[in-house]
């Protein structure tokens, strides 16, 4: 599962322009743990509190050396970064960082 979890969450992210403000580096971690948080509610509903914060360490300490998430402040567009902070559902945040040509 962690695997599989890091995988959509890294595979995620856009390729594209930023446009208005600027994506912070803060902004880019709490999408991590939002996405990451939403997943494990979709998918493991009943992961114990020890086995969720034993995935969160572990996606958090893989994204910290991951190039695509390091490059986030630089590929993630204002536009997307607001509607997938915003979404409730993994679909619904990999749908927000889709870049649209």
């Amino acid at each position: 599962m962690t695997l599989r979890t890091l995988a959509l969450l890294l595979l995620a992210l856009p390729v594209g322009c930023t446009r208005g403000r600027s994506v912070t580096r803060d902004e880019c971690d709490r999408l991590l743990n939002h996405y990451t948080e939403q997943l494990l509610r979709t998918e493991l509903p009943g992961i114990s509190p020890s086995e969720h914060q034993r995935v969160m360490a572990e996606v958090q300490a893989a994204a910290s050396v991951y190039r695509p998430f390091l490059a986030c402040t630089a590929e993630v567009s204002r536009e997307q970064m607001d509607c997938a902070l915003a979404a409730f559902h993994p679909d619904e945040i990999e749908r927000c960082l889709v870049s649209v040509p």
